[in-house]
């Protein structure tokens, strides 16, 4: 997902605080910090005009991680809303009782579905819903579908409801690598060696 700065939907995000308990006078804080945004150019060194930003946060203001982090949580109680409701099912992990449906973290989400066109679709027109509401626009860049025991052809069917390109494993989420196989011990050791770096600095 794009972080919520880049494309914020300032009346739906006010109705969410609001939701969420938060109150009035913190509620218009928030607004104020929306709409005091204003920028200027530097012309031959000399600052001249100002104007307003098209979406009043910018990258890198205190209040952007905060922002992103409610968004992500409105995000993840509706996407808890459509598995409840059925219209996907959770991945059933194989020789456990494990059932996952998604992992998020920050900008980075992992959505689990079966193998049924049916529920693709779905997610993506959930996904579309909240683009438009929410506004998480999703980065077809950094997105692809993986298939999980499961034939190429199928995956490629699947992908093309998505609009995303075909991946495979090994698939690395938050600098960790997946895999649907048992990971071989060079894997585990390139791990090590990033772990030993961090904990030399």
């Amino acid at each position: 997902m794009e972080k919520a700065y880049d494309r914020v939907e300032w009346g739906v995000f006010l109705e969410i605080l609001r939701g969420m308990g938060f109150g009035e006078r913190w509620r218009s804080w928030i607004f104020w910090c929306r709409s005091s945004a204003h920028f200027s150019v530097l012309l031959k060194g000399s600052p001249v005009g100002f104007f307003n930003a098209s979406r009043r946060l910018r990258l890198g203001d205190p209040l952007s991680p905060s922002l992103y982090k409610i968004n992500a949580e409105c995000f993840s109680f509706l996407l808890n809303r459509v598995e409840n409701e059925g219209y996907f099912n959770e991945f059933q992990v194989a020789n456990s009782d494990i059932q996952i449906s998604r992992l998020q973290y920050v900008d980075g989400t992992l959505i689990f579905c079966e193998v049924e066109p049916l529920q693709v679709s779905n997610i993506a027109r959930f996904l579309d819903i909240c683009e438009a509401t929410l506004s998480p626009k999703v980065n077809f860049h950094k997105s692809s579908m993986v298939g999980i025991s499961c034939d190429g052809g199928v995956t490629e069917e699947l992908t093309s409801i998505m609009g995303y390109k075909v991946g495979s494993f090994l698939v690395t989420y938050l600098g960790l690598p997946i895999s649907d196989s048992r990971l071989s011990i060079a894997v585990w050791d390139i791990m090590l060696e990033r772990v030993q770096a961090k904990l030399d600095l």
